[in-house]
């Protein structure tokens, strides 16, 4: 018989949600702003005027350089002091 431990089982609950979370979640926020902007707009995300699109992707973009950069600066200081 297989015996988990209260730690055991927190551990695996926590674990799960967390996976759970990092895959669907934000597939699900994205069809769900996809459902109120044809709500909102009464037409499809083609709608959406490409100037907006590109906009959008270059400020995620720039906003994902800027982490990288950061995380990289960090781990190279990181690496120099010891």
């Amino acid at each position: 018989m297989l015996y988990l431990s209260p730690d055991s089982f927190l551990f695996l609950t926590l674990s799960l949600t967390l996976i759970a979370c990092t895959l669907y979640l934000p597939e699900h926020v994205i069809k769900i702003w996809h459902r109120a902007f044809y709500y909102y707009s009464g037409s499809s995300l083609t709608a959406v005027p490409n100037s907006v699109a590109t906009a959008a992707t270059k400020a995620v973009v720039a906003t994902a350089t800027e982490v990288g950069q950061t995380v990289l600066e960090n781990a190279t200081n990181a690496v120099e002091a010891q």
